[in-house]
């Protein structure tokens, strides 16, 4: 064959070939259009129709050099097309080989060494026609590659094809000449210093990507070893009247038709968010206009927030003016827009949603050959979903939604679509857009009447549950049922129910002889021991007030805690007083090593069994939050949620008197009232850790093994690092794992299934404001992917509200707030209670209630599970503990020499945990130790609000308004905190013994000034570069370096200066000036 011409990729096409390789998320696939015709053309006519085109239009002869980076026209080629003939097979023998190869070639990823279009022509046996076909009736499949064809293109070829009129079809008068480069071609302005700005500027508010209820993490999804990644696609249609009818709307209101249709589409998205924002992209082509077919597209990006209360033609008119902005500024647009949001959002999928506008390609009409459209597909990598707009034969408007089955499920498309149509079809139902509001679209015809649920709630039959008295049955354990039993094992020590009834006497004499009555306040100032555990039933049963206190905490935080309770005696040990605490005169001072030095009498006992308490709202207890704000909230308790929780907890998960129950979450944390409370109330055996047995997971393991632990409740991190020191036959006598607090990572359970299979597992869930946990998951086999939060427990509602606090429908994302029983009686204020941080919600039946709204985000699955997305920007999460970052910058920033702080959360790859880090600024531009950090902060803020990693910086970089670049900033700290600790790992071992090698052989490190490192990675492009270019400044994606010398060169950079860089980093590298830039990054640490 002879070659025409070639032309290098443009910049759309490279990264639609990278995406070929599994490298990024959403990706080891082709861009791909698939459609299927029905009609009455022949493969003899059919056949003669492509070999025409083919002569006509270069892009049918066209392939693509993956090694050059370009596109071969060649002079002449073959149509790409394929008879399958089943007129002789059995109907079901044709039905079953038509619906195979209809699933294979929807995903077909075709040769890059033939020209990237197919088609397929089946011939049918004549009873395998539906009632509606003729026996003449054929189907059609059409496939064509992104690569090469945008979607007027295929538009245009398959119109041809189908074409009757031979006319029609003529060879394209430039066949054999020269065109214009696809890069040029494919810009129509180009002004792309100002353009840049432009976006730079109009994307410098987002830092998220578009929330949807993402079925997981979009950065996850790869493909997997069966195949690509799946797409699929749902359609709706708007009948042609109404279709006019908004065009002419549109037109009274001086807006253009895509204007509305684009509006009306950001609506039923923004259904789905509770903040109303949008981010998708506009794919734009400038084909119809330069005449020539090809893929000429690129695309735009639209941001926008609608406010319900705004007149509907007014919202559309701000997106349309967005949108002709938008394409004014095209010229740095497509894969620069991306790569900007990449660096803003810190997410490889950045933009999951686009609308893709076809109205202007024309469909076969019935006339050619009674050819109609049938289905189709589009698959796009690293699109999540593309909603595509096309006019049918008919006149209708068609709606297509291809979408990534990984990243969406089925039934939210089903709900999304009915939001469309019914979108559609009120604004097809107005006279004039100036007089409709927003919110009016979004509620008549009830729109969420079929969608709104009451809430998230419990699967038993009613919302109600009988609550018991669990401290009543620990009573009697305690003292009448089974005194003979082990109570609490701590170290070699086994402390049985009747000794631990008389050690619980003890304290109640004691209070009573110090006049410590209910509804007074005693702060338990002990460590984790037995004796704490003596006190705080002492307190439940005598209806006093108790106040856990880390006394690990600092001091200043003590006092805080001590001084805010208001709190009338402190029980504690003489060694506690070592402490520099402020204790005033009438607070008294209980030595808990004197009380149990004496005897219980007759009196004490008595004082036990006749005790104090009700199981009502009365507060009960108070605990203090992790403090996410710096100052930890007093959080007021009552005996009546603890109930609820208690009793629903013992009733589901079977625990009884045969349990062991592993004691190993700090007793000042919420979930450890369940391991005392439920497990003495059905007289199971508390195993405590010590002090030192609590730092140990070694200890924990060997702990379950010798005293057969049957039940654990922790948050995820600790049963992380069990399984890190476990062995399978320590832990064969689990029954039962409950985790909360935080994340569940889901290879975690996969893990603890391998090890204990025949165990049970739990999600729960809720602040410390809901009462231990008020929301949970039985976690099954088939929670893979994502583990639910959960649904709530009987007597408590969890709802997903938006900005204005209304209830969100199904699968919409917003905030998680919590109602009912659980719900704390608020917290202690400056010594009075306080409901200030409360909201009220009214639920779908129009009831108001008392609410917590928390930092978390989620949406609510129709099965009624409510699924976590993320949290609030500024808070941060850490090992189970809630942390706003604001807060610590600000302690961080009052230290002498700091010039500005940022603290956020990054992962650890190689502990696979996330941690507190701190990015900071000094004033005379030197470094700080952690040590001497931590000595500073250490009365300030509690140790897990403390960043247990510093990276410190010239100068915090900043966005284009002049912010703190915390996306970047993570980057920075997450590539210079870890990669070189994980470059050893993650080298391959000839780069390894290579590096080895040579420090071995010269005995001395590379040269890593500025100078040296510029001329080494030069050197590494000398062959990619042209020489006329300055190397320097050029963009790396237009130098066409293709995937395998990108990865030779990375090679080469981790080897020579013993660092790593992974492709990531790589592909957010915009210039080599900025490769270099990040190489210095990495080896500074070093």
């Amino acid at each position: 064959m002879i070659l025409t011409r070639s032309d290098s990729l443009n910049p759309l096409q490279k990264a639609y070939l990278l995406a070929r390789e599994n490298i990024l998320p959403l990706s080891g696939l082709a861009m791909h259009d698939f459609r299927e015709y029905r009609g009455n053309i022949d493969a003899e006519t059919l056949q003669k129709n492509l070999e025409r085109l083919v002569d006509k239009y270069d892009v049918l002869r066209t392939t693509i050099d993956a090694e050059k980076l370009q596109s071969n026209v060649w002079q002449s080629g073959d149509s790409q097309f394929e008879v399958i003939d089943l007129s002789d097979s059995s109907p079901i023998e044709a039905q079953h080989t038509y619906e195979q190869l209809r699933a294979r070639y929807s995903h077909y990823q075709h040769l890059l060494k033939q020209p990237l279009w197919k088609f397929w022509l089946f011939n049918l046996p004549a009873n395998a026609k539906e009632d509606n076909e003729s026996d003449k009736e054929t189907i059609i499949f059409t496939s064509f590659d992104g690569l090469t064809f945008d979607g007027y293109a295929i538009n245009q070829i398959i119109l041809d094809a189908f074409s009757e009129n031979k006319d029609t079809i003529k060879e394209h008068p430039s066949k054999h000449t020269p065109q214009q480069n696809n890069n040029k071609a494919s810009i129509l302005y180009d002004n792309k210093d100002v353009d840049k700005q432009y976006w730079q500027q109009k994307l410098a508010p987002i830092t998220t990507v578009m929330q949807l209820p993402w079925e997981k993490e979009l950065d996850s999804i790869y493909r997997s070893d069966s195949g690509c990644a799946q797409y699929s696609r749902k359609t709706i249609s708007i009948d042609g009247q109404d279709y006019k009818h908004l065009i002419a709307i549109a037109a009274k209101d001086k807006l253009l038709p895509n204007s509305l249709l684009t509006t009306l589409i950001l609506m039923a998205l923004s259904h789905y968010t509770a903040t109303n924002e949008i981010i998708v992209s506009l794919p734009i082509s400038n084909s119809a206009m330069i005449n020539t077919l090809g893929t000429h597209s690129s695309f735009i990006v639209l941001e926008s927030r609608y406010n319900p209360q705004e007149q509907i033609s007014v919202y559309a008119k701000s997106v349309q003016q967005d949108i002709l902005a938008a394409m004014q500024h095209a010229s740095f647009s497509g894969i620069e827009l991306g790569k900007l949001l990449v660096k803003q959002t810190g997410k490889i999928i950045s933009l999951p949603v686009a609308i893709t506008n076809g109205l202007s390609w024309r469909e076969p009409t019935l006339e050619t050959h009674g050819v109609r459209y049938h289905s189709g597909l589009t698959q796009t990598p690293q699109l999540a979903l593309d909603i595509r707009l096309s006019l049918s034969a008919d006149n209708r408007l068609v709606m297509d939604l291809d979408y990534a089955t990984d990243a969406l499920s089925t039934s939210f498309i089903e709900q999304f679509a009915a939001t469309l149509e019914t979108i559609f079809l009120n604004a097809a139902a107005v006279d004039r857009l100036s007089k409709a509001l927003v919110d009016s679209f979004m509620t008549a015809n009830s729109l969420t009447s079929d969608n709104s649920p009451p809430a998230s709630k419990t699967d038993h039959e009613t919302d109600t549950v009988a609550i018991e008295d669990y401290l009543g049955k620990i009573s009697s354990n305690l003292w009448t049922t089974i005194p003979h039993k082990a109570a609490i094992i701590f170290g070699d020590t086994a402390i049985y129910y009747e000794t631990l009834g008389n050690e619980v006497a003890k304290v109640i004499q004691a209070l009573e002889k110090n006049n410590i009555k209910r509804g007074q306040v005693l702060a338990i100032c002990l460590d984790r021991s037995p004796e704490f555990i003596y006190s705080l039933l002492a307190c439940a049963l005598q209806g006093v007030i108790w106040v856990p206190i880390d006394i690990q905490a600092p001091t200043k935080r003590i006092q805080y805690f001590l001084d805010n309770s208001n709190v009338d005696a402190i029980i504690g040990s003489s060694k506690a007083l070592e402490g520099d605490w402020d204790i005033a005169d009438n607070i008294k001072w209980l030595d808990i090593d004197n009380i149990l030095s004496a005897t219980a009498t007759a009196t004490a006992v008595n004082l036990t069994l006749n005790h104090q308490y009700t199981i009502d709202t009365t507060p009960a207890y108070y605990l203090y939050t992790s403090g996410s704000t710096g100052t930890p909230k007093c959080v007021v308790l009552n005996h009546l949620a603890t109930a609820n929780v208690v009793e629903q907890s013992v009733k589901t998960w079977r625990l009884n008197q045969s349990d062991v129950v592993m004691a190993v979450t700090p007793f000042h944390h919420d979930m450890s009232n369940f391991d005392i409370f439920g497990g003495l109330s059905v007289g199971a055996t508390l195993v405590l850790p010590t002090p030192t047995q609590a730092k140990s997971a070694i200890d924990w393991a060997n702990l379950v093994d010798i005293h057969h632990i049957t039940f654990w409740s922790s948050v995820p991190a600790i049963v992380d690092m069990l399984l890190t020191c476990a062995t399978a036959s320590q832990l064969q006598s689990i029954r039962h794992i409950t985790l909360g607090g935080d994340y569940i990572k889901p290879y975690v359970i996969q893990e603890l299934r391998e090890l204990i299979p025949h165990a049970q597992f739990y999600s729960i869930g809720g602040p410390t404001e809901t009462t231990i946990w008020n929301i949970w998951h039985n976690i099954q086999k088939e929670d893979i992917e994502v583990i639910p939060y959960g649904k709530a427990m009987a007597n408590n509602e969890h709802y997903i509200v938006d900005d204005d606090l209304q209830v969100c429908p199904y699968n919409v994302v917003g905030t998680i707030c919590m109602t009912g029983g659980n719900l704390s009686n608020g917290y202690l204020k400056n010594k009075k209670l306080d409901q200030s941080d409360f909201v009220n919600i009214t639920d779908s039946e129009g009831q108001t209630k008392l609410g917590f709204l928390t930092s978390d985000l989620g949406y609510l699955r129709e099965d009624g599970n409510i699924i976590f997305s993320g949290r609030h920007a500024g808070y941060l999460k850490v090992r189970g503990v809630r942390i706003a970052s604001l807060d610590v910058e600000q302690s961080i920033a009052k230290l002498e020499n700091i010039t500005s702080a940022i603290v956020l959360c990054t992962h650890n790859a190689k502990l696979d945990t996330d941690e507190l880090v701190a990015v900071y600024q000094t004033k005379d531009h030197q470094a700080i130790s952690a040590k001497k950090f931590r000595e500073c902060l250490n009365n300030e803020l509690p140790s897990s609000h403390i960043p247990s990693k510093w990276l410190h910086v010239e100068s915090i970089p900043l966005t284009a308004n002049g912010k703190a670049d915390r996306t970047l900033i993570k980057n920075l700290a997450q590539s210079s905190l870890y990669d070189n600790e994980a470059a050893t790992k993650s080298l391959t071992p000839s780069v390894v013994t290579k590096a080895a090698t040579t420090n071995q052989s010269n005995h001395t490190k590379p040269d890593t000034t500025l100078t040296a490192v510029t001329r080494y990675i030069s050197e590494c492009f000398a062959s990619v570069v042209p020489k006329s270019q300055d190397y320097l400044t050029v963009d790396l994606q237009t130098l066409g370096i293709r995937p395998k010398q990108l990865a030779a060169i990375k090679e080469k950079i981790n080897a020579h200066f013993q660092i790593y860089i992974d492709v990531y980093a790589l592909i957010a590298c915009s210039t080599i000036q900025s490769l270099i830039h990040l190489v210095q990054q990495r080896i500074a640490p070093q």
